[in-house]
């Protein structure tokens, strides 16, 4: 009767501890989401940022800021274009792409030299967490492979509401 007890406990954690494969919807992306890494040869934090919008649309940033104090210094990248969720992948569209060229590595957005847009990509996406961990795999270009980082952790920005005081 304890083996028996014992197996059911361990395939219903199995069961429980293996990843779904329920489809992330477009409610649970919508907002945005931020990955800040310390750059040390630069003493600045790199800070990119995903906005999906409920609308289709979304728009990825790469700024600097000072390490510790996190007051901004300039963007080196902006991308914006259209996505569409199926199932566990999202398939991303550019329509802009914007880069920081010259003297130095980051710059107002107004100053971003425009370049040719990525082709579609899909990107395969988890959610960790209650939905506040969003992990995402892009495929690298072999162009710019050596700048690749394919996976990818990006934390839910919370949105402040006045009306919860």
């Amino acid at each position: 009767m304890r083996s028996i007890c014992a197996y059911s406990l361990v395939v219903v954690f199995l069961f429980s501890c293996t990843d779904t494969e329920e489809p992330i919807l477009p409610a649970m992306l919508t907002g945005t989401w931020r990955m800040v890494e310390y750059e040390e040869n630069q003493d600045v934090e790199r800070v990119e940022s995903f906005t999906f919008y409920e609308n289709g649309t979304y728009g990825q940033w790469v700024e600097y800021r000072e390490a510790g104090s996190g007051a901004f210094l300039g963007y080196q990248f902006y991308a914006g274009g259209t996505y569409e969720l199926e199932g566990k992948r999202a398939l991303i569209q550019e329509s802009e792409r914007l880069f920081q060229l010259g003297g130095t590595f980051y710059g107002e957005l107004d100053q971003l030299s425009p370049i040719n847009p990525n082709p579609e990509i899909w990107a395969e996406l988890s959610l960790r967490e209650n939905g506040t961990v969003l992990n995402m795999h892009l495929p690298c270009n072999p162009v710019s492979s050596a700048l690749c980082v394919p996976n990818k952790t990006f934390n839910k920005l919370v949105a402040f509401s006045s009306d919860l005081l």
